[in-house]
């Protein structure tokens, strides 16, 4: 019994109170019989105030409740089967929208408008893109989202920064406090990044993923991430989101 945080949040109940004036006090009891298992239910807290309510929960309801419970937990093949339930594909209703032009991004370094939109194959290939991220797992959207808000760009050979966007694994397992081998695989495998040799200066070359655009000549996670810095925008909520349409003018 966990919470979205993974805390245990169970609290051990007594279904006839184990004092006077409590809920449901059954004064032809004894202690023993108040603290044996038969009188006790494990709830949340939510629950457990819920059942305050007498005239609703009464000794028969809750023991009626503990019976079920247990029976459908106890037994093996019927638990099973409850897993096997409850296992689904958490990508499947994932939906978001396509965009149009993503006009706001289509500005040079200095921030100044071109006058010519992107062409129609890269807006085709931006919503490829979508499609492919509908199907990344909660985690693997999540984790892109934190590692473009962390990119660095690779330095030419002049010691200047190219316009080539990476990010250091390790750092990120770091600032997330989780290991994400099998989620930097994921991204890999949707082809959203690939892991290269990469020039960070000082003519030292390091191995890194570098984050990519499939299919298209511009970078637009590059463009996403300048235009979220210079706006003030929260590039991971956007990115994790899919928020794409308010790129669109």
């Amino acid at each position: 019994m966990f919470n979205n945080e993974g805390n245990f949040v169970g609290q051990i109940c007594h279904i006839s109170a184990a004092m006077p004036k409590g809920e449901r006090f059954d004064p032809n009891m004894t202690n023993e019989q108040r603290r044996s298992f038969d009188n006790l239910m494990l709830m949340c807290y939510e629950h457990h105030i819920e059942t305050n309510k007498e005239e609703v929960y009464s000794i028969e309801k809750l023991k009626a409740f503990k019976d079920d419970h247990e029976k459908r937990f106890t037994n093996i093949e019927n638990m099973v089967s409850l897993m096997q339930e409850s296992i689904v594909d958490v990508t499947s209703n994932v939906k978001a929208n396509r965009i149009e032009n993503l006009q706001k991004i289509n500005v040079n370094d200095s921030g100044v408008y071109y006058k010519e939109p992107f062409h129609e194959e890269d807006i085709k290939a931006f919503n490829s893109m979508i499609k492919v991220f509908e199907s990344l797992s909660p985690q693997a959207r999540k984790t892109f989202a934190i590692s473009l808000s962390r990119s660095k760009y690779e330095k030419n050979y002049s010691g200047f920064d190219s316009d080539r966007i990476y990010f250091d694994p390790n750092e990120i397992e770091r600032v997330t406090d989780n290991c994400l081998r099998s989620i930097f695989d994921e991204l890999e495998g949707s082809e959203l990044i690939y892991l290269d040799e990469v020039h960070i200066g000082n003519d030292r070359e390091v191995y890194r993923y570098r984050i990519h655009f499939k299919d298209s000549e511009v970078n637009f996670w590059d463009s996403i991430n300048k235009y979220c810095k210079y706006n003030n925008l929260d590039v991971v909520d956007i990115v994790t989101f899919m928020k794409f349409t308010v790129f669109d003018q």
